[in-house]
């Protein structure tokens, strides 16, 4: 078969679609036709497979929302097809897709209450309706899906397409999702895909936030700012700069008075990367305190329901607890094995969950200190209403 430049196929999905495409490459002033399938895998690095003459290895981390360097391995001639024939049928033959991603955990024992099968790749987000009898999830398999908390009947799926760190929650009880891709944000009715917010900067979103009331959103406009929205005018109301800091996660408090949001020193000091949570007010726009005792970047921030606390949670593999009046730190705990991707708080305050990157997830007593149970599944989390199931997608 004779393939011209610029043809290609698409033969299955692995996060993105594997693409072969035809090229033309010179090596040694000889002329080679090629394939180049692509695959993007979890933490964002790609494998780039070019079959050329000569083998190449190269190893690239892909920064940013679309993959620009790749792993590069070379492999020559037919053997090709016979390569991403057996790529594919390894997959098909390990790949599980009647696992159950979301689990209902009791909260006092860790026992399993309910599982709910239907995603087939990581729930990226997981939320609880007002009254607790709904929970919405989205995943990498690029579905939102609602489900009836007492049955783990799946009430309804949604596809999305095109769009990053796509985070479900309720608002007024209505599920609500929001998502970025590079400049773009957009907040959407999840039943009826209805838009509530969409808006354009000019600087790449890398996180985003909406308060507790609904009324504010909160996105970096660019490595060290910080802007807040007027969601129902879609009207910049803040612009909160942290000069020689990254923005890595914000999160508002409860009367979505005050925004957190996880910083890193872009230039790195004698300690090594200097890492804290900046606590901002936000009727006019003025730092309040600035929280310091991370020595790894910090993924996660969030509010107790009353306020009087902050967690958060860092690669330097601890979860941390602080007084926000006073700046104090109140807790450190340092029990994941890798580092720590995201944290909660129960309705009560009375107990912190929080999941690492490995896949593990903690509860501990905020009054003792004292872990009160651990699992081997946990990339997202959310407690119910009542504070007795924490659900928990991965």
């Amino acid at each position: 078969m004779t393939v011209s430049e610029g043809t290609s196929w698409q033969l299955l999905e692995m996060g993105r679609i594997l693409e072969w495409r035809a090229v033309t490459e010179r090596k040694g002033g000889s002329t080679v036709r090629c394939f180049h399938p692509t695959i993007e895998i979890v933490g964002g690095i790609s494998l780039w497979f070019s079959l050329g003459i000569a083998a190449r290895f190269m190893v690239a981390v892909v920064t940013g929302n679309q993959p620009e360097s790749y792993l590069v391995w070379g492999f020559s001639g037919p053997a090709t097809a016979l390569f991403l024939m057996g790529l594919y049928v390894v997959y098909e033959a390990i790949y599980d897709r009647t696992v159950k991603r979301i689990r209902m955990l009791d909260v006092q024992t860790g026992a399993v209450r309910l599982k709910l099968q239907g995603h087939v790749r990581e729930v990226r987000s997981v939320a609880f309706s007002p009254h607790g009898k709904t929970l919405a999830s989205v995943s990498s398999d690029k579905t939102i899906r609602l489900w009836e908390t007492d049955t783990g009947k799946e009430i309804l799926t949604k596809k999305i397409e095109g769009w990053v760190n796509p985070a479900v929650f309720f608002s007024g009880g209505v599920p609500l999702a929001m998502a970025y891709s590079d400049r773009d944000i957009r907040l959407w009715a999840v039943e009826t895909g209805k838009n509530v917010l969409n808006l354009k900067q000019e600087g790449q979103v890398s996180s985003l936030a909406l308060s507790p009331d609904g009324r504010l959103l909160a996105s970096n406009v660019s490595r060290t700012a910080i802007r807040i929205w007027n969601v129902a005018t879609g009207r910049a109301i803040h612009e909160l700069n942290s000069d020689e800091w990254s923005v890595n996660c914000v999160a508002f408090s409860p009367d979505s008075k005050v925004l957190a949001s996880g910083e890193s020193r872009i230039v790195v000091n004698s300690n090594g990367v200097g890492c804290a949570i900046r606590l901002w007010d936000l009727e006019s726009g003025k730092e309040l305190c600035l929280l310091e005792g991370h020595r790894g970047r910090i993924r996660s921030v969030a509010f107790s329901f009353d306020g009087k606390t902050l967690a958060s949670a860092g690669e330097d593999e601890t979860v941390r607890l602080w007084n926000v009046t006073t700046g104090r730190q109140l807790r450190k705990w340092k029990a994941l094995v890798v580092s720590a991707k995201h944290v909660v708080f129960s309705p009560d305050g009375r107990t912190v969950a929080a999941a690492g990157l490995g896949g593990n997830t903690l509860l501990w007593d905020v009054a003792t200190g004292k872990e009160r149970w651990s699992v081997s599944d946990g990339d997202s989390l959310a407690f119910s209403p009542d504070g007795r199931t924490l659900a928990v997608g991965w």
